[in-house]
């Protein structure tokens, strides 16, 4: 195999780009379905567990934040972990996580479980993304949208698994820890880096006034100070975006089982969600390939917002969630293209988009649960699409914004 070294800043064509990211298409459809059988097992799993209790409301929420202090830690030592292979010590976490989810027996072991899982989730989207979009210089958006296509396929798989009758509930985290497991030659990527550019400098690294090139000293808490990386409109629209992306995964089916499918169908319906969101990555890239990225996130949360909302009319469901699936597929893809392609430092904006959409991930189910128990199941859809609707707010801001964009639009 080449050195990506030496291909770097060539166009790889649609062979060499397949090639290139196949070793992780395993291991992103086994995070696909680990993620979103979480969410459709809820009510199964307070069925087989034998209890009603609350705590699974949050593990959805446990599982993100886990992911989320793992996205940080590697962030903020990102120079003391290379060399020691950190893709290979956070799948070893996933599959150990996702195994242990199989066999738990109460909700305090499937939450310690859950936290380990989460952990291993964070640090491989991080890195798992970052190296494919190194890996497909000038096809980012395309090679973007393929890889979390199939994340999209296993989140599929997830619920389907979940919902089978004749099926352990456990069956689609025993499943996905399988799936890891045969991607486990991913690790090697990490040997063979793409040097960063000489205007993206080493990370969190500024020179001293009057010192010439000497480096600041690094301080324990400079890695919460990512403005100088990404802008706070970016941060926020990955919040809203990833909020909304699995409050629908989380919240569904408690939503289709409040208007009356049984919890076992309710699991396999939140399915046509996650084909939607599969399908909008695979398809709308090339449906909409003359069209600027950001004009393409804009108009993809708008049309997930106004899906979301027809979610509140018991005859739209469950059509209407996968509609907002399709519509917020590219979205992420796009984000990440999109700082690709404006940003100074790739390789530090794209952890703090993480970084941001995992925080969304975890606080934003919460909002959704606790306006649950405050009102009732029948709040979760407007919830969520008050969320969506606040991001394509702020994407149309960042749009008018971009400089590079109002110039396009101005020729």
């Amino acid at each position: 195999m080449p050195s990506l070294a030496e291909d770097r800043g060539q166009e790889p064509d649609t062979r060499t780009l397949l090639f290139r990211i196949a070793p992780a298409l395993p291991v992103f459809l086994a995070l696909g379905l680990g993620t979103t059988a979480l969410g459709a097992a809820s009510p199964r799993l307070r069925s087989e567990m034998g209890s009603d209790s609350s705590i699974g409301d949050w593990t959805v929420s446990l599982y993100n934040f886990a992911a989320l202090l793992s996205i940080l830690l590697g962030a903020s030592h990102r120079d003391r972990l290379a060399g020691r292979s950190p893709v290979r010590t956070c799948l070893v976490l996933f599959v150990l996580g996702e195994f242990a989810m199989s066999a738990v027996l109460s909700w305090e072991q499937f939450c310690c479980a859950t936290a380990v899982a989460g952990a291993g989730y964070g640090g491989l989207v991080l890195r798992l993304n970052t190296i494919v979009a190194e890996r497909s210089v000038g096809r980012g958006f395309l090679a973007l949208n393929l890889v979390n296509a199939v994340f999209g396929a296993g989140a599929v798989l997830g619920p389907a698994l979940v919902g089978c009758a004749g099926f352990w509930c456990g069956t689609a985290f025993l499943s996905a820890g399988v799936l890891a497991l045969s991607g486990y030659g991913i690790h090697r990527w990490q040997e063979h880096p793409v040097p960063p550019s000489e205007a993206d400098g080493p990370l969190w690294r500024t020179p001293r006034e009057g010192n010439g090139d000497r480096p600041r000293p690094r301080y324990p808490l400079q890695f919460l100070h990512p403005f100088r990386f990404l802008s706070p409109g970016m941060i926020v629209l990955g919040f809203l975006y990833a909020g909304a992306e699995t409050g629908v995964g989380a919240w569904e089916s408690t939503h289709l089982h409040h208007r009356g499918y049984d919890p076992s169908q309710a699991a396999q319906l939140v399915t046509l969600f996650w084909a939607g969101l599969c399908v909008g990555r695979f398809v709308l890239p090339w449906m909409l390939r003359g069209l600027d990225t950001p004009t393409i996130v804009r108009s993809c949360l708008t049309c997930a917002a106004v899906s979301l909302g027809c979610a509140t009319f018991l005859s739209a469901l469950p059509w209407a969630y996968a509609a907002a699936g399709v519509s917020l597929g590219p979205v992420l893809p796009g984000l990440l293209d999109w700082i690709a392609r404006t940003s100074r430092n790739t390789r530090s904006s794209t952890a703090y988009l993480f970084a941001s959409s995992t925080a969304g991930s975890c606080a934003l189910p919460m909002l959704v649960a606790s306006v649950t128990h405050r009102t009732s199941a029948a709040g979760i859809p407007l919830t969520l699409a008050l969320i969506t609707t606040l991001a394509a707010v702020v994407s149309v801001v960042l749009c008018s914004s971009d400089p590079a964009f109002s110039a396009r639009r101005a020729g």
